[in-house]
């Protein structure tokens, strides 16, 4: 259920993009966009490496798997494979799809 909620509202704010539209460095929107990503590290970064793989971002996604592919798509920005605190934290301003 906790992860339900998290992801919820990492969704929300995510098809929001105007609720981070202002993070400028050390703001309260992106220390809340750290918060987070640390929480969904926890509950997901399985071999503990910092960011999170697309198996392990697909693991706690509840919507379809074609949406949470395109989801994760959007969120690594440098097409990795991996999303990064940068990434995750630069994905909650404006979508640029």
């Amino acid at each position: 259920m906790k992860n339900l909620i998290t992801l919820i509202m990492i969704v929300s704010l995510w098809l929001s993009g105007g609720a981070f539209a202002q993070n400028k460095p050390g703001s309260e929107p992106e220390k809340k966009a750290h918060e987070e990503f640390q929480t969904l590290l926890k509950q997901a970064d399985k071999n503990k490496d910092g960011k999170l793989s697309k198996d392990e971002y697909l693991a706690t996604c509840k919507d379809d798997k074609k949406t949470c592919e395109d989801k994760f798509k959007a969120i690594d920005e440098n097409g990795d494979g991996y999303i990064t605190e940068e990434e995750y934290v630069k994905s909650m301003g404006p979508m640029k799809m």
